[in-house]
């Protein structure tokens, strides 16, 4: 709907005063040329005339260059009253559904929205925290570092952390310290300035890229003992012993014991028995079985 004239909160006054005095004005004169050029009249009629032509162009000018745009003005507003109310519900709903804390403060640190996720990540009631500082909910340690970082944006200083998602170290109600993840956004509003916050707690994450770390690290430490053999091996086709890399001939438990990590322990096996000790073996076959 096109508005013929659009008022702002500080214009509509001034708007409003200046079109009621230059309606009354041009109608005034209209009127005064009117009665110029009729002729003589009473002075009773000439005051019924100047009333009855003064309303006639007053009322059509003030209405349709200043009731009608207020009237519309009016109805823009409470509709965009009604569409701001049900963006806030909108997104009131949707933080407190959100799996991730959702955290507003003022440009001074003063904790403003607290969702249900953030409840059960910081430990604190909405009631028990709104109004609070930040460094309450910020290790002991940080709080200097964050106290200057703020006094930083203030006073309009280089921005580290805005628009970037990093990792952090928070505090939980019962004292305990936990890893988070934190992206901050900044914005402005006629009362000033705000922040926001989405955090994560990353603790199992973490947990996760440590075992990773652990294993990564064992298994890296059982490589570097671990020996392996490869490639062809010259072996005597009599007498088994393996020639190394210098020319030398060795047995094969020497061979094998200085190129692995592995141990000998030495027996004999039936054949052998058989061959090198055949009364040994004759009496282990009579020998009854138990």
């Amino acid at each position: 709907m096109k508005i013929p004239i659009r008022f702002t909160t500080i214009d509509s006054l001034v708007r409003f005063f200046l079109i009621f005095l230059g309606s009354i004005a041009i109608s005034e004169i209209i009127v005064m040329l009117i009665l110029a050029v009729m002729p003589p009249q009473p002075v009773w009629r000439t005051i019924v005339l100047d009333v009855f032509l003064l309303s006639s162009l007053i009322f059509p000018s003030l209405y349709f260059f200043m009731f009608k745009p207020l009237t519309v003005l009016l109805a823009e507003r409470t509709l965009a009253k009604e569409v701001l109310r049900e963006s806030e519900e909108h997104f009131r709903s949707v933080a407190q559904s959100a799996n991730a804390a959702i955290i507003t403060s003022s440009g001074k640190g003063i904790i403003l929205g607290w969702n249900r996720a953030a409840e059960i990540i910081f430990g604190y009631t909405k009631e028990e925290i709104t109004g609070k500082e930040l460094i309450t909910i910020i290790p002991p340690r940080f709080v200097e570092q964050h106290i200057n970082g703020m006094k930083r944006i203030e006073q309009g200083g280089e921005h580290h952390v805005i628009g970037k998602t990093i990792e952090l170290t928070g505090l939980h109600k019962n004292g305990n310290e936990f890893p988070i993840e934190l992206s901050l956004a900044e914005w402005e509003a006629a009362s000033g300035k705000y922040f926001t916050g989405i955090i994560r707690d990353i603790t199992k994450r973490k947990q996760g890229e440590e075992e990773r770390e652990r294993l990564i690290t064992e298994l890296q430490s059982a490589l570097t003992e671990v020996k392996t053999l490869s490639g062809i091996i010259p072996i005597c086709a009599n007498c088994k012993k393996i020639r190394d890399d210098k020319g030398y001939w060795d047995q094969v438990e020497v061979y094998v014991s200085e190129h692995t990590d592995a141990h000998f322990s030495h027996g004999i096996c039936p054949d052998c028995i058989e061959k090198i000790y055949p009364e040994q073996a004759e009496r282990l076959r009579n020998r009854p079985k138990k």
